[in-house]
């Protein structure tokens, strides 16, 4: 058994109206369990506004992220299947591909490759989420620490898992100020009960044997793709056009990642050079919307 004071340890804002501690604490205690479960099906099933919804969930290892986006996806979606959960940025682009409008996906942690927290890899998280909503799909992503979304409806922060009981308690963030408007329950036992959880710990476990045999740097493109962007002779990849935009000089990419990357199959830095070209697009777009 927890009590939800324990997530004391995770925020130091007890001054705060808006803290973690407040939301959760006896004295302020904001129970939005039931408000946000009615939201989103009004979201989903709403004639008047798009059925679609943005959710970022981030927390703690241990406190069972992954389970809550998979019962949010269950729930909302009971056609929700596992091909739909996918644990790199090259899975999501692809299976992006051949989701129809109105189903859902979710995006779920690979501990290696986060931790950066870089601008580079929020750009490109931004430009899936925006692409996703766009064609009105759902999209849930996972991942140990915060990001500043503007594309996302929602932000979870997972405080604490109750494994006897099979019980998460998250914070729920405004959207707008990032500050904590009160803390949501999730019962994970249907997922547990209807075989969902074990099936996915077996797609995740199969995919880290993968990792594990043929070193993660060679699948993880979106990584090396950042990395190679660092070093100095990128520079010489990029451009000027007559409009005086920069554009990618695809001749030089193609030399620099051969000659960074010797050990990926030729198939492999084919994608590697589209994956650098998709980042340097994600971040131009960034920047021209701050512009505006």
């Amino acid at each position: 058994m927890y009590s939800l004071l324990q997530a004391i340890k995770f925020e130091d804002e007890a001054n705060q109206d808006n803290s973690l501690f407040n939301v959760i604490s006896r004295k302020h205690r904001k129970d939005l369990t039931r408000f946000f479960w009615a939201d989103l099906l009004h979201r989903i099933h709403s004639q008047k506004i798009n059925n679609f919804f943005c959710l970022f969930i981030w927390g703690e290892q241990g406190t069972a992220k992954s389970g809550v986006g998979q019962l949010i996806m269950q729930v909302l979606y009971p056609n929700f299947k596992q091909d739909q959960v996918v644990f790199t940025n090259e899975q999501l682009r692809t299976r992006m591909q051949s989701l129809k409008t109105g189903e859902a996906i979710l995006r779920d942690e690979f501990q290696k490759v986060f931790g950066e927290g870089t601008y580079q890899l929020q750009a490109t998280i931004e430009n899936y989420a925006r692409q996703l909503r766009d064609r009105q799909n759902s999209f849930v992503y996972i991942q140990p620490d915060y990001m500043d979304m503007k594309n996302f409806h929602y932000f979870l922060r997972t405080i604490a898992f109750d494994e006897d009981l099979r019980v998460v308690t998250a914070g729920l963030q405004n959207p707008m100020t990032n500050g904590y408007m009160g803390y949501v329950n999730f019962d994970l036992n249907p997922i547990w009960n209807n075989g969902f959880w074990k099936d996915y710990q077996k797609r995740k476990s199969k995919f880290v044997d993968v990792v594990a045999t043929n070193e993660y740097e060679k699948l993880d493109l979106t990584n090396i793709g950042l990395e190679i962007m660092k070093l100095k002779e990128f520079k010489k990849c990029i451009v000027k056009t007559k409009s005086g935009d920069n554009k990618l000089d695809m001749g030089f990419c193609k030399n620099l990642v051969y000659k960074k990357s010797p050990n990926l199959t030729t198939s492999q830095n084919a994608m590697l050079v589209q994956e650098i070209k998709y980042l340097f697009k994600s971040m131009g777009d960034k920047n021209d919307k701050k512009k505006t």
